[in-house]
């Protein structure tokens, strides 16, 4: 299950350290600050790949401090980050070419 939500930036740090237990800390976990996904937000989008019990304990976890995205606006976020790593990706790979 993939899960999408934006923390603001006050609150970051109490996610990260709640991503830092188990069982959260044995699945995918990415940030990406909203600015570099090219978005007017003050804060990072955590998209998070786990179980299906796992991902519904973080989403409770953290309900009061982030908003979750679904739908359309979690398809749009995530072809940004997407994109964003595969950009990466090629100039990683321009450097040993």
């Amino acid at each position: 299950m993939k899960l999408l939500f934006f923390v603001e930036s006050g609150n970051v740090s109490e996610v990260e350290d709640l991503l830092s237990e188990d069982p959260y800390s044995r699945h995918s976990i990415t940030f990406r600050s909203a600015e570099s996904l090219e978005m007017d937000k003050d804060g990072s989008f955590l998209l998070y790949e786990g179980t299906d019990v796992v991902c519904q304990d973080l989403r409770e976890e953290i309900e009061d401090i982030s908003e979750e995205y679904e739908g359309e606006g979690k398809k749009k976020i995530l072809e940004k980050i997407e994109g964003a790593e595969e950009d990466a990706m090629e100039g990683f790979g321009g450097i040993f070419s």
